[in-house]
């Protein structure tokens, strides 16, 4: 597949979105998932074509059966602003989702890039995160000695770089803490340089509640001429109690506790 070309566009936003169902003791997607692209310029359209999909089936310690989905961006997306080098998702009615990106801002100023990649999933009982993660790494590209990469502020507030979402809502933040954010070439010696860092959250509770669905947003800013890698996972387990119960057959859906 050859490199594609969009028209101009101020920002990038993509949508991952899967119906599931389960069958019997798999959790299994019954197809492969849309992805979207949109922006203030070009409304949404399924750009699944842009890529290949790939599913890895599993099984669990309880004999459960899951489905992993991974779709990976075929070549590069050149819109006249930005560029998209790299893109590869993965997601497992599990459940959990990973976003990770590469991106160049081709343009002459700071430009602000969102992405998201959002999973519909069986109704879960959950209250607790585990094993999610951010990781960065920007590069001077140009080697002007002008790096910039941060999340996105205002007057009023600071939107966090990662944001894991349960049911369309915020249920974990976080931004790269092993180096603060702003990214510049001071974090990493001069022109030319890459600056990196990252952050993870092995295990935090969270109010319990009932998913329809998990999402995992990236907003951020970068300067002209550079690159950015972001990479991300997100995953909630259920509440041990209330797995039980819908072990029971109070849903029925065979739901564990923990990744195997």
């Amino acid at each position: 597949m050859g490199t594609r070309h969009l028209k101009k566009r101020t920002g990038l936003f993509a949508v991952l979105a899967g119906g599931l169902l389960i069958a019997g003791t798999a959790h299994s997607l019954p197809s492969a998932p849309s992805i979207f692209f949109s922006s203030e310029e070009i409304a949404p359209a399924d750009y699944h074509s842009y890529g290949e999909g790939t599913s890895t089936f599993t099984t669990d310690n309880d004999g459960v059966q899951h489905e992993e989905y991974t779709w990976i961006l075929s070549s590069p997306l050149i819109f006249n602003d930005m560029r998209v080098d790299s893109w590869e998702m993965t997601f497992d009615p599990d459940p959990y989702v990973a976003n990770n990106m590469t991106v160049t801002n081709t343009s002459s100023s700071n430009q602000i890039f969102s992405a998201s990649a959002l999973l519909p999933i069986p109704a879960y009982a959950y209250n607790e995160v585990i094993s999610s993660s951010i990781g960065v790494s920007a590069t001077d590209v140009n080697g002007d000695g002008t790096l910039y990469f941060s999340n996105l502020t205002s007057p009023s507030s600071t939107l966090p770089l990662y944001s894991g979402q349960v049911n369309g809502a915020t249920a974990l933040e976080m931004n790269p803490n092993s180096n603060a954010l702003p990214l510049t070439v001071a974090d990493c010696g001069g022109p030319g340089c890459t600056a990196v860092s990252s952050g993870y959250v092995a295990q935090q509770f969270v109010p319990a509640g009932v998913a329809t669905s998990i999402g995992l947003e990236f907003r951020f800013i970068l300067s002209p001429g550079d690159s950015a890698s972001v990479t991300g996972r997100f995953e909630i387990i259920p509440e041990p109690g209330t797995a039980l119960l819908l072990g029971a057959g109070l849903v029925g859906l065979g739901l564990r506790g923990r990744r195997a």
